[in-house]
């Protein structure tokens, strides 16, 4: 069983998801445009909120000057 613990969402849109599966914690890293299919409902739902295609697009930059 997944239990989420936490959404971070940090200045470049990067999301990060705290949860417990099977009583161990479990780290992800979502970036701006990643499919999110397989992350629950409620996860996906804050990265469509916090995704504008503004977010999206300024951190696809940020990877084409780095």
């Amino acid at each position: 069983m997944q239990v989420l613990k936490s959404l971070d969402l940090y200045p470049n849109g990067i999301v990060g998801v705290k949860s417990e599966i099977d009583g161990k914690v479990v780290r992800t890293t979502l970036f701006p445009g990643q499919d999110t299919s397989a992350q629950p409902e409620s996860v996906q739902g804050f990265c469509r909120s916090v995704w504008t295609p503004e977010v999206v697009a300024a951190y696809e930059a940020s990877l084409a000057t780095a």
